[in-house]
Formats: structure tokens, C-alpha cells, sequence
């Protein structure tokens, strides 16, 4: 793993489809893959278009959970 990667909550419903994205892999620092966050190389990352696109994944799955 690549410690510039972006770490990312996707959410269940996306996990694999993200995961089937170029650069795109399991989130896995214990041994155990965390399943609904997914690690984005760097290079996937590197130009806005695609930050963007990523961090709007996160913000729709955050604004999906119930209040705290």
C-alpha cells in the first residue's frame, strides 16, 4: 500500500464497483479488508477531475448515514 494513497468510504452499494476501477483497491491495514472503504493510488488522484469525482463518492455515501 502506498501511504500517498486516498482512503475513501464508498458505502456498500459501490464498494465493488469501485473496486473494479483502475488504481482501486481494498482497504486492508489489519489483514482484514474493510469492506466499504476503498484505497485510490495516487496516480488515480492526481489531476482534479478525478479528485473531485472521488471525494463526490464519499460526500453522497456520508450524506446517506443518519444523524448523530
Amino acid at each position: 500500500m502506498n501511504k500517498d494513497a486516498f482512503i475513501l468510504r464508498v458505502g456498500p452499494d459501490n464498494y465493488e464497483s469501485a473496486l473494479a476501477e483502475v488504481g482501486v483497491m481494498e482497504f486492508d491495514i489489519t489483514g482484514r479488508p474493510m469492506k466499504s472503504w476503498d484505497l485510490v493510488e495516487p496516480e488515480v488522484v492526481a489531476n482534479d477531475g478525478n479528485l473531485t469525482g472521488w471525494i463526490e463518492r464519499g460526500v453522497y455515501f456520508a450524506a446517506s448515514l443518519p444523524p448523530k
